[in-house]
């Protein structure tokens, strides 16, 4: 009924071509519907295809709305590297591992690989500071390329993740590999306001810079904020005692970036894996934020978007100053050959 009305107001808007466009635009999306649902079925993903068939149909997802009623708002979900407690009313992260089973397929299979060269350099502890750690899905994954050699500092703002990062973490029995932090990571130490979505993964820090495109819920709450730099400090860590930065930030890794300037300096073998928002930030401070990681020796091992692989040589493309994409780096290690990783199974654009 809603599409009928839409085409008698294009139609009065006008006339016979403004619906012709219209209906070639919904049998387009139509035809993308049915055939990413045929992947789901083709891939025996029965979760995926009752959840975005549901979606497709209904316009709502009564699947996950049935699993919450029957679940009290949390599941038990298994992984290769572990096992999870999802928050079936968070509409992101969580969702899209119960339905998909994985995330940002290409760049962690790149992160995981650098971080296995990491651990080959070295007998000794890896540590991995994780900002945004969410409820510990990349935990998990560091933790299990890791090993006995895993060190992981998780930083989450949020106290709801928090609460599921913690019990997934005492789950998988990763407590003395990981200590957690209630806090959200910038450029300065004191506090600030988390904007919070129904996507936990959309959550960010309010900025005045440019805001995303979409709204975010109209809540916000405050949140302990500190930089790297301020940590290792309060910690007398030495700055070459960080191995690798993994940061998922909505926007704020600007901010993160110039909070850990004595890591980016200190010219020591490292991984970072960073998904940019440039369309989230002034054109300029993500353009210098892309140049201070060049000058730091970082070079590209994979630029993509979860199963997209982007044709992307070097940090110096384009692409990598305009276009939204996660970015997997590394510094010093003599086996990484800079460029984009790339298999059968992805798309490249």
């Amino acid at each position: 009924m809603n599409y009928l009305r839409q085409l008698v107001r294009r139609y009065r808007q006008g006339g016979c071509d403004q619906i012709r466009r219209s209906v070639v635009g919904f049998a387009s999306r139509k035809r993308r519907e049915f055939r990413t649902l045929g992947a789901y079925l083709a891939n025996g993903n029965a979760r995926g295809a009752l959840s975005y068939g549901s979606r497709m149909v209904l316009g709502r997802d009564l699947y996950l709305a049935a699993l919450r009623r029957r679940h009290n708002g949390e599941l038990l979900v298994s992984f290769p590297e572990g096992r999870l407690i999802l928050d079936l009313h968070d509409e992101g992260l969580s969702r899209e591992l119960l339905t998909r089973g994985r995330r940002e397929i290409v760049s962690a299979a790149a992160f995981t690989n650098a971080l296995e060269q990491l651990a080959a350099t070295t007998t000794g502890p890896v540590t991995v500071a994780e900002v945004g750690a969410n409820i510990g899905y990349y935990v998990l994954l560091e933790c299990a390329t890791l090993d006995d050699q895993a060190n992981v500092i998780a930083f989450e703002p949020s106290p709801r993740n928090v609460a599921f990062l913690e019990r997934n973490l005492a789950l998988n029995g990763l407590e003395e590999r990981v200590e957690v932090h209630q806090q959200a990571v910038g450029d300065r130490q004191g506090e600030a306001r988390l904007r919070l979505s129904t996507k936990s993964n959309w959550n960010r820090i309010e900025t005045s810079g440019i805001d995303p495109p979409r709204e975010l819920s109209g809540t916000s709450v405050p949140v302990d904020i500190l930089s790297l730099e301020s940590f290792l400090g309060d910690h007398s860590r030495d700055p070459k005692t960080i191995d690798a930065v993994r940061l998922d930030v909505q926007g704020y890794e600007v901010e993160v970036f110039a909070g850990m300037e004595p890591i980016l300096a200190a010219d020591h073998p490292m991984v970072i894996f960073v998904e940019t928002h440039p369309n989230y930030i002034e054109p300029a401070r993500h353009a210098r934020m892309i140049d201070r990681l060049r000058t730091a020796g970082f070079k590209l091992l994979s630029a993509a978007d979860d199963d997209r692989v982007y044709d992307v040589s070097s940090l110096s493309d384009d692409r990598v100053y305009d276009t939204p994409m996660e970015l997997v780096l590394q510094r010093g290690l003599e086996r990484a050959e800079e460029g984009p990783t790339n298999d059968t199974h992805v798309k490249t654009v």
